[in-house]
């Protein structure tokens, strides 16, 4: 095989991959995190795969390797992150439906005719 086709079909390919993983991941990319850095590293390896033209065919090979390897990364990277974001927003939200509404309660304050706010659970200075 002619080394410029394989040049060419493997940064197509890497470019491929990186639009791919952009439209599955957009979340995870767009806050450009690890994930997003390693990403637009794939996406410019795989352009740079694209425009190496001839070469040696082990500098190539090498080339190809590094460029899967980098897309591996890559991948397990984004997955990661939309794990952590997942595990994030379920703790919140099973926080939140267990936190009972705290209501407030008005106590009088002895000798000014005022009255002082204080939630239910709070312990403090004034707390009944």
């Amino acid at each position: 095989m002619n080394t410029a086709i394989f040049s060419i079909l493997m940064g197509g390919a890497m470019l491929v991959y990186t639009a791919a993983c952009g439209l599955r991941y957009r979340q995870e990319i767009a806050a450009w995190k690890d994930g997003g850095k390693i990403w637009g590293l794939c996406g410019i390896m795989g352009l740079a795969m694209t425009l190496a033209g001839e070469g040696n065919g082990l500098f190539l090979s090498l080339q190809a390797l590094l460029g899967l390897v980098t897309a591996l990364c890559c991948l397990l990277q984004l997955h990661r992150e939309r794990l952590v974001r997942r595990r994030i927003r379920a703790r919140r939200k099973s926080s939140a439906a267990e936190k009972p509404l705290q209501k407030a309660r008005s106590l009088p304050v002895a000798g000014c005719g005022c009255s002082w706010t204080v939630r239910q659970g709070e312990s403090g200075f004034f707390a009944a």
